[in-house]
């Protein structure tokens, strides 16, 4: 075996991709154009998988369904076993960089579906769309995937990583800013998505410095919470409606929110605006399919 150090840094470029039932996402990372393999894959365990793993000792008597870093045997997205996580506050001086950053981006996107909860039920499907832009027709179609589509408006769609809350910024690529330039597009919110646990609670507040609530307190903040969603939100589900329409740079501008997916496709309505001769704002030419 030969080892040589290239001079010129190399390029990398990754991204999760999500599979259609919801239950698996998987890491992959090119270097200057070379797939790096395996794949990382973060997967949800229950059923016979999570008795498997916990009778084979991978997990602890006692635990219950959740997110994992997982080894998948076959294309049918059948787990081998469960990895151990790493913990990227402390890393690993010995590991590579690369190594460094995959394993980076494992444990983000761990927790990130840890706070999130259950996969949601509804299989994703691939949707056809005619472009929005009137200036450059492009002719071919753009292939998006989502739970469902309404008169062109995309309920619950997959998203470039910067449109995430909390994700580090970077600029769109121009497949990204064709595929989403003035188009609207709804997200759904449960009300108990995103409530975290009073240790969470606790544990964030004591980390900034600050003293936290009595968890009594907390208890009482959490149904005043509660009790102003279900005011605004009687169905307990939000109907988020964004779009990309250049007023907030490479993040999509907040149309609006309602209770109902009617009363969000009426947003799109009175919000949409007419389709005028301008472009995306440039971005690099390099994107992901």
């Amino acid at each position: 075996m030969r080892e040589i150090t290239l001079s010129k840094p190399s390029t990398v470029f990754y991204d999760w991709f999500e599979s259609d039932n919801r239950k698996v996402h998987k890491l992959w990372v090119q270097v200057d154009y070379c797939r790096i393999s395996p794949d990382e894959y973060i997967a949800w365990v229950d059923g016979h998988a999570l008795r498997e793993a916990i009778e084979f000792g991978e997990l602890p008597h006692g635990t219950t369904p959740n997110w994992f870093h997982v080894h998948l045997e076959d294309d049918e997205e059948t787990i081998a076993g469960i990895l151990k996580s790493i913990d990227t506050t402390e890393p690993d001086v010995s590991s590579s960089p690369l190594q460094r950053l995959i394993e980076q981006q494992v444990w983000l996107k761990l927790n990130a579906l840890r706070k999130s909860g259950t996969p949601p039920t509804t299989p994703l499907k691939r949707i056809k769309l005619d472009p929005v832009s009137l200036t450059t027709p492009d002719p071919a179609p753009h292939w998006y995937r989502a739970e469902d589509c309404h008169d062109g408006v995309l309920l619950n769609p997959v998203l470039p990583s910067i449109f995430e809350e909390g994700h580090e910024p970077h600029e769109l690529t121009l497949v990204e800013k064709s595929h989403w330039w003035n188009r609207p597009y709804i997200v759904t919110r449960e009300l108990e998505v995103g409530i975290e646990s009073y240790d969470g609670y606790a544990s964030r507040v004591l980390a900034v410095g600050s003293q936290p609530m009595t968890e009594h307190e907390w208890a009482n903040n959490q149904e005043n919470i509660r009790a102003k969603w279900l005011e605004r939100f009687p169905n307990g589900q939000a109907f988020h409606v964004r779009c990309l329409d250049g007023r907030t740079g490479n993040t999509p501008t907040w149309w609006g929110d309602a209770d109902s997916l009617e009363g969000a496709l009426k947003i799109v309505q009175r919000k949409r605006p007419m389709w005028v001769e301008q472009e995306p704002l440039g971005g690099s030419r390099h994107g992901t399919h």
